[in-house]
């Protein structure tokens, strides 16, 4: 990560004791290590959010999913039924069919009066 060689180590170590004093060292490192361990578990803690937030949102997806199916399923037009339907008449033919209908009563009268 850092290209720091064993010499250039070695001066910086030297260079840290010289300005803190071998008193300090120890209590600088605590404290080092008291931030580090608070970066991590920040983190963690950002993660497992996140992670939360992920699964809560795929859940949402997933129960949308699910009723947007379950709503095209219920639906869907049976083909064979479809195609078994007669469809409406226009208002030419039922015209028609009135007229006819009422040729065929007229008819029938007069066969009621023969």
């Amino acid at each position: 990560m850092f290209d720091v060689g064993g010499g250039e180590l070695l001066l910086i170590l030297l260079a840290v004791i010289i300005l803190f004093g071998p008193k300090k060292i120890p209590e600088i490192a605590r404290l080092f290590g008291k931030g580090l361990r608070q970066f991590r578990e920040a983190q963690t803690e950002i993660k497992t959010h996140i992670d939360k937030l992920q699964n809560e949102i795929t859940g949402e997806f997933s129960d949308i999913k699910n009723e947007v199916e379950r709503t095209i399923n219920s639906t869907q037009i049976d083909r064979d039924n479809l195609m078994r339907q007669e469809l409406p008449k226009t208002t030419n033919e039922s015209e028609k069919d009135k007229e006819k209908n009422i040729e065929e009563n007229q008819g029938l009268k007069e066969n009621d009066k023969l």
